[in-house]
């Protein structure tokens, strides 16, 4: 059996929560959404701050809550689980749209993950450098193009660095 730990379930109770207030405003707004035809719109909406908020199974999760209130409050017959021909088909685009926008939020909290562990590596990285650099005496230094001093490191007193910033060797 699987286990699921408490922001597992908070995650889940929020996608819940997002999805019924989907609902709530499709029915307020039903009057005047049912004239575009469109059983999907705020659902959608929902799918979607879901996939960002929790991820591809979280956008999942939205997705199959809507497509299952959809079907129910507002494609015909309307207050029943029908699945005819032209529903399923409506139904099967938003569950595809839906599970495309969940990969995507999935991929991009993958990313931003990799990006902020990368991050922390190359801070780690900078400061091993830097130390190493502090308790050498060797003279470190970059030049541009021109070969006009951009910064020195020197700690042995010499105090070159403000005499040779912004000049060349030439």
């Amino acid at each position: 059996m699987a286990h699921i730990n408490y922001s597992q379930l908070a995650r889940y109770s929020i996608v819940v929560l997002i999805v019924a207030l989907a609902l709530v405003l499709m029915l307020m707004l039903d009057p005047w959404l049912r004239m575009g035809g469109t059983p999907f719109l705020l659902f959608f909406s929902a799918v979607m701050v879901s996939g960002w908020y929790g991820g591809l199974k979280s956008g999942l999760l939205a997705t199959s809550l809507s497509a299952l209130l959809s079907n129910y409050f507002f494609l015909p017959p309307a207050y029943e689980l029908s699945f005819d021909l032209s529903n399923s088909a409506r139904i099967g685009l938003f569950a595809l749209q839906g599970l495309l926008v969940s990969i995507l939020c999935e991929a991009l909290k993958t990313a931003k993950k990799r990006a902020d562990e990368n991050l922390q590596k190359l801070r780690v990285g900078e400061e091993r450098f830097r130390l190493a650099l502090s308790n050498s005496d060797i003279v470190i230094f970059q030049q541009d193009r021109d070969l006009r001093y951009q910064w020195i490191h020197n700690l042995q007193g010499l105090n070159i660095a403000e005499e040779l910033l912004g000049k060349s060797d030439e």
